[in-house]
């Protein structure tokens, strides 16, 4: 994944641009990660291999075709899970070609936090909260506490980001990031063309 915080951005940017349930598809958008070990510590976990739907590489890229083919995106939860997907590939593969695969993963996390961080702080950006549609509607099993839980992880965190240590740029600057920022949102919207008018008018 690039960050929460990246992907907090590129949903609502994209949010900005087709119909939807804002939360739902916000909520969607981060829905990949919350079982990865690192947002709900200490708690279940999902191997990424089954939550993102690709292969473990060196520089992983999931696989949002796959996805699409076994769950659709009939709601705003999952679009926003496969919008959260092609976000992926699109950062992970720009990575692979520039580093290779073997190496520029953990580079790549350090800079993305550190510019999605600074982004979110002096930003408006709405965050997921609790809806009962979640549970209903994820294409991953996720009860109403662990939704609850995700929330309040999102409610405490500009504060969270706020006090982590100050980290610097290791392999990509920041103006880099603002461009591949806009690319991905490009990115995802023309990978919607084929479903843009389904999305709209449901």
């Amino acid at each position: 994944m690039p960050s929460f915080g990246f992907h907090i951005a590129v949903a609502n940017k994209v949010a900005e641009k087709i119909k939807v349930d804002k939360n739902d598809f916000l909520f969607g958008n981060i829905l990949p990660d919350v079982f990865n070990g690192f947002m709900l510590t200490d708690y279940k976990i999902i191997p990424r291999v089954d939550t993102h739907y690709g292969k473990v590489t060196g520089v992983p890229l999931p696989d949002p075709e796959k996805f699409l083919q076994e769950h659709g995106i009939e709601n705003d939860v999952k679009l926003g899970y496969y919008v959260h997907l092609l976000a992926d590939f699109y950062f992970n593969k720009h990575t692979i070609d520039k580093f290779g695969d073997g190496r520029g993963n953990s580079e790549k996390q350090n800079d993305c936090v550190k510019f999605s961080d600074e982004m979110v702080l002096n930003s408006y950006f709405a965050m997921p909260q609790y809806s009962e549609n979640i549970s209903k509607n994820s294409p991953i099993e996720i009860t109403d506490e662990e939704v609850k839980m995700v929330e309040r992880y999102f409610l405490n965190f500009r504060t969270m980001i706020a006090n982590e240590p100050k980290r610097e740029y290791q392999i990509f600057s920041r103006e880099e990031l603002n461009v591949l920022l806009d690319e991905i949102v490009g990115f995802i919207m023309r990978g919607l063309e084929n479903d843009y008018s389904k999305v709209n008018n449901r």
